[in-house]
């Protein structure tokens, strides 16, 4: 009996799709391997020493000079004109290079509109932000917003979401992936209590 040419070519079929699954599965596992190598080494968020701040500096994550203190002779009211003089801005990089100015504490956050781990971390900023929030700053950046590229790049984002915890001191911390609540707010906790 004669073999039919769909049953000869069968064996060299499932052949073919044997191949083709295993390169499938060695790609997913090489590229989760640098996903979790990339995430184990942290890299502290760049700085560098004094400068006058501007807004290029302040996307740069350059830490500004800080305001002069107010003297002992000082009126009270003079306090309030320094705080007016250098209100809240509304752009990421200066809301970042504001919070290092005044030496507080602060928390980033780099997320997407649109990746369901950045809107996991985003609605936990957002439940726990009022609890912090006086004491320290929150900063919002989308990275699907092409304003924010350049801050994105000098903060070297390769993975979303990515948090910044940063000090008073301006030293920083960075967490790749969205966190649990216990962790995020133990993380806050420890900036606040950080000198």
């Amino acid at each position: 009996m004669k073999k039919s040419r769909k049953q000869k070519r069968s064996p060299d079929y499932r052949w073919l799709v044997g191949a083709v699954v295993a390169v499938a599965v060695i790609a997913v596992v090489g590229f989760k391997v640098a996903t979790a190598r990339s995430a184990a080494s942290a890299v502290p968020l760049p700085t560098e020493p004094a400068a006058p701040a501007t807004a290029t500096m302040a996307r740069e994550f350059t830490v500004s000079t800080p305001p002069p203190a107010p003297s002992a002779t000082a009126p009270a009211a003079s306090t309030g004109a320094v705080a007016q003089d250098d209100p809240f801005p509304s752009s990421p990089g200066e809301q970042v290079d504001w919070a290092l100015r005044r030496n507080k504490p602060a928390m980033v956050l780099f997320h997407s509109t649109n990746c369901k781990p950045c809107k996991l971390m985003d609605e936990l900023v957002k439940k726990v932000r009022a609890d912090y929030e006086p004491n320290l700053v929150f900063v919002d950046v989308i990275t699907n917003d092409q304003a924010n590229m350049a801050l994105i790049q000098a903060a070297q984002i390769r993975l979303i979401p990515t948090s910044f915890f940063i000090q008073r001191s301006g030293g920083s911390k960075r967490v790749v992936g969205a966190m649990k609540e216990e962790a995020f707010r133990a993380e806050l906790a420890n900036l606040l209590a950080a000198e």
